[in-house]
């Protein structure tokens, strides 16, 4: 598999709390979103991962186009960079956005596109929970490369004003030979750091990982304007 076949998105959700989220899509959820999408025509965000594939950068915005609003985020790590874009829909306290990305690795060696990616984000608040679920599907086939399945999904619990914590499973599946090469499961906290900021931490333990102890995880910073 690829290096970029793990790579994450980052929502942001106006109606959830601001330390509370994780993906790049929609900006707007919930039942403020036409209010939202009037009063900012464009509503940003930057993030920073660090975890097995290393340190990934990302930004993304969404733009009200009429009653339409577009989210896109451009997602580099090494030489692989992708732009997805997609529509940000929402009702009440769920959010749903389908997004279509593009992949190009301008490795000196490679020099080429790699991968279309399908990808479906959905995110859910009420009271204190927040649940958020990504599906990604990586079609490199075309580009001589292999096609994979990945999801993540995670529950918050607000603990105060600053902290949310929960459970977390991401999984990753070869389409080709349908090998599950990656299912790590523990842990996540999100906090608060400082306004309009957020950490979040997640540690897990790979439970088909062979060779390295299946220790995991990821760190992440996410700002949004």
């Amino acid at each position: 598999m690829s290096s970029f076949a793990l790579r994450s998105v980052t929502l942001l959700l106006l109606s959830a709390p601001a330390w509370a989220v994780d993906v790049p899509c929609a900006p707007e959820c919930g039942e403020a979103a036409d209010e939202a999408v009037e009063k900012a025509p464009a509503s940003a965000w930057l993030r920073f991962d660090t975890d097995g594939l290393g340190t990934q950068l990302w930004v993304g915005a969404t733009h009200a186009l009429g009653p339409v609003a577009v989210a896109s985020d451009i997602y580099l790590a090494g030489t692989y960079a992708e732009l997805d874009v997609g529509v940000a829909l929402s009702a009440g306290s769920v959010s749903v956005t389908p997004m279509l990305g593009f992949g190009f690795d301008f490795d000196p060696k490679v020099q080429s596109a790699a991968a279309l990616v399908p990808q479906l984000y959905t995110i859910a608040s009420a009271g204190p929970v927040y649940f958020e679920s990504w599906i990604q599907v990586f079609v490199s086939s075309p580009f001589a490369g292999t096609d994979s399945l990945y999801t993540r999904d995670f529950m918050l619990f607000g603990v105060g004003e600053h902290v949310q914590l929960g459970p977390q499973a991401e999984f990753t599946l070869g389409l080709g030979d349908g090998a599950i090469s990656s299912l790590p499961v523990g842990g996540r906290v999100n906090l608060a750091y400082g306004e309009r900021n957020t950490l979040g931490l997640f540690l897990a333990h790979d439970v088909v990982a062979e060779g390295t102890g299946g220790v995991t995880g990821r760190a992440t910073f996410v700002r949004t304007f």
